[in-house]
């Protein structure tokens, strides 16, 4: 869905808003997507190159990684980034112990020789995040 447009005049951007915000739904799934709600994931949409670096340089080199390892620390680092960089409630939402999550992290900043794991998880890590499975590459 559009956000509230003024008037019939506005219906291109209104379809543009609706459009993007569908792009934002997982295939498949029977979400309702508000324009509103969706407000980063749309500028991630509508900013390609920009996502695309950001997904290259946080999550690009966990490429390399053997399967399990690269997927249990991309779950992790969702998981981590969402409870703020606590690594016990990352560990209960896993669940594993603490101690996993923090060597998930420390591995993560080991392979892209990112800071990671010192105060609160850095916003560009947040975006890679959001705009990986965006782009296709999950």
């Amino acid at each position: 869905m559009s956000s509230v447009l003024p008037g019939v005049a506005h219906a291109g951007t209104g379809y543009r808003e609706a459009m993007l915000a569908l792009r934002t739904v997982a295939l498949g799934s029977p979400a309702l997507a508000t324009y509103e709600e969706r407000l980063p994931d749309v500028l991630l949409l509508s900013q390609p190159d920009i996502a695309g670096r950001l997904v290259d340089a946080w999550l690009g080199p966990l490429a390399g990684l053997p399967g399990r390892e690269r997927l249990a620390l991309l779950e992790t680092l969702e998981l981590w980034v969402w409870c703020a960089g606590s690594a016990s409630r990352t560990a209960e939402l896993l669940p594993c112990h603490r101690n996993t999550v923090i060597n998930r992290v420390r591995r993560v900043a080991e392979v892209t020789g990112k800071a990671l794991g010192e105060g609160p998880p850095p916003m560009e890590l947040a975006l890679a995040l959001r705009a990986w499975p965006l782009s296709g590459s999950s």
